[in-house]
């Protein structure tokens, strides 16, 4: 086989109706150069027997056994034994349409890119999630061109600008050599993973690109994350990774990059509309216990400051709610009253969060 262009990697988990259409999708692409690097992270169904009988039919396939430890860690591990010179990450539900990585990898070679964008569309797996399919009809669908090299953090504000910033690692094709240089893993144990990921490969790429051409296509299914019921995991999801992402931006060169920040807090206030719907839902928001829900806590506070400009007031009234409703009661009140920063014009504030 030719020198590896494409790595492909899989992470696998109890998909024994979808595993072989995903596989189909990228043994029969065009370009030939690839290896699919498929991680079972302990599924229960036959998945597993699935993967050894594709490895047995084609020496393509790279199978990674390993204990249950959730989608990140089976990312990483596939991303650790990859030997292409590019990386992109396929969900086992999901499929590359016909010529993507051909496509795709003649654009990055041809300008040289730590990372390259693309486009998506999306199908639902069965009627039960026809309403939320249509949501996500036009959801990985941009409409703005973004012509040559970019620097990511460039690249990165623009798109966000439009409404466009896509934060799905799936809609990425990624110099190996670049995530391994910069650091570029998935945080383990949590759910909204694709936030923090996104924002770090992006943010000190010296050269990205965007294709405006619909490579990939997602299935919204019932039992998906897209579609689940909100719970203390998505809250929580959301919330390390604007810790995580306030911090990488903090130690940047980019710490002044008001821009940057924008999109930060944006993620704080997906954490907001995902913690307002867990109360309205009669989630289980006890499930915020001990440490986590204080810095989360200290977190509304530090946000409302800054935006309000009030400190000493601000902590006077926070005391005050803390007596009053409860650490619960007081989160919620303060994500119903902290709904936009000051100086934005409302368009601006309306813009929906990655």
């Amino acid at each position: 086989m030719d020198q590896i262009k494409v790595s492909v990697v899989i992470p696998v988990y109890n998909v024994e109706r979808y595993l072989g259409e995903c596989l189909d999708s990228v043994l029969t692409q065009s370009l030939d150069a690839i290896e699919v690097v498929c991680v079972d992270d302990g599924s229960s169904d036959s998945s597993a027997q699935i993967l050894r009988d594709y490895a047995g039919r084609d020496p393509r396939v790279v199978n990674i056994f390993q204990e249950n430890s959730g989608q990140s860690a089976a990312r990483n591990a596939g991303t650790a034994a990859a030997r292409g010179e590019y990386v992109l990450y396929l969900d086992s539900d999901d499929l590359l349409l016909p010529g993507a990585l051909a496509q795709l990898c003649e654009k990055a070679l041809a300008d040289d890119l730590d990372i390259l964008y693309f486009d998506a569309t999306s199908f639902c797996a069965d009627e039960s999630c026809r309403s939320k399919a249509d949501i996500y009809k036009d959801f990985y669908q941009r409409k703005h061109e973004y012509p040559g090299v970019w620097t990511g953090s460039d690249l990165m504000k623009a798109m966000f600008a439009n409404n466009e910033y896509i934060v799905s690692p799936c809609l990425q094709l990624a110099r190996r050599e670049y995530l391994t240089r910069q650091g570029c893993g998935f945080y383990h144990g949590i759910i909204h993973e694709d936030n923090l990921y996104t924002f770090n490969a992006m943010l000190h790429a010296p050269r990205c690109g965007y294709l405006h051409a619909t490579c990939y296509s997602r299935r919204v299914r019932p039992e998906s994350i897209m579609t689940q019921k909100v719970s203390p995991r998505h809250v929580k999801g959301y919330f390390t990774c604007y810790l995580e992402m306030r911090d990488l931006l903090r130690r940047s060169r980019y710490a002044d990059d008001q821009e940057l920040w924008d999109l930060v807090y944006c993620v704080l206030r997906n954490t907001r509309t995902e913690f307002l719907q867990l109360c309205e839902e009669g989630g289980d928001v006890d499930d915020l216990t001990g440490y986590e829900r204080e810095a989360f806590m200290a977190e509304v506070a530090d946000w409302a400051i800054a935006l309000w400009n009030q400190k000493q007031p601000l902590y006077k009234r926070a005391a005050r709610s803390l007596r009053e409703r409860g650490l619960a009661g007081s989160v919620k009140k303060a994500f119903e009253k902290v709904s936009r920063r000051p100086g934005k014009k409302e368009e601006k504030q309306e813009q929906s969060c990655p």
